[in-house]
């Protein structure tokens, strides 16, 4: 071409000429009709953009004004709207989390959050809104089990090895040789020993999580 093509002109061949790499939004939240999507490189007033070619991205949102509004992605008018999710394309080290919210981030599919983080203050949790399966178990230091151990009837301290108290720890009584019954208290756990006193003459194991 001994001139560029003039993108304002509405005809067929410039605008073809033009469209690799179109990024179009489009109109009103609209979630169905992508044909409707009108090409940022054509302008406002522009008719519909039909053209199928490579590069082309259609970009839009759910239709809501609130902060937050999820974007959705097409490739071309005949393609399927899906969720601009794939984080990994912008390769994040860190994310950051509004301070101070009851839902900072919500990882859900419709109404079923499968995982949410809560910033409220003096709230902060993490929640999990499904069953978690560990398909590689759990990893190797985040967990005790005790051998088989005797009561004294004084508080009596099991290492744990975990480097760190305890976020929780399970008494259980093996055996009652007299079968009078039995006491079981914990004591304060640490870094380094479990706490527990157990009725004189019972067995117990302990077991402990990081």
């Amino acid at each position: 071409m001994s001139t560029a093509p003039d993108i304002s002109q509405a005809t067929p061949r410039n605008r073809r000429a033009q469209t690799f790499a179109t990024i179009a939004i489009a109109k009103n939240g609209d979630t169905t009709d992508i044909a409707s999507v009108i090409p940022v490189t054509a302008g406002s007033g522009a008719p519909n953009h039909n053209a199928h070619v490579a590069g082309e991205i259609y970009i839009r949102t759910d239709g809501t004004a609130a902060a937050g509004t999820a974007l959705y992605i097409a490739t071309n008018t005949s393609g399927t709207w899906a969720p601009l999710v794939n984080l990994g394309a912008f390769a994040p080290t860190a994310i950051s989390l509004t301070d101070n919210t009851a839902a900072a981030l919500d990882i859900s599919e419709a109404a079923n959050v499968y995982l949410r983080f809560v910033t409220t203050n003096g709230s902060e949790s993490v929640t999990i809104g499904k069953p978690v399966l560990f398909g590689g178990g759990l990893a190797p230091g985040s967990i005790f089990k005790s051998t088989e151990q005797t009561g004294t009837g004084s508080a009596q301290n099991i290492a744990h090895g975990l480097g760190t108290t305890p976020s929780l720890v399970w008494v259980t009584v093996t055996e009652d040789p007299g079968g009078t019954g039995f006491d079981v208290t914990e004591g304060s756990h640490g870094s380094t020993n479990c706490v527990v006193t157990v009725t004189t003459g019972v067995k117990y194991k302990v077991l402990a999580f990081k």
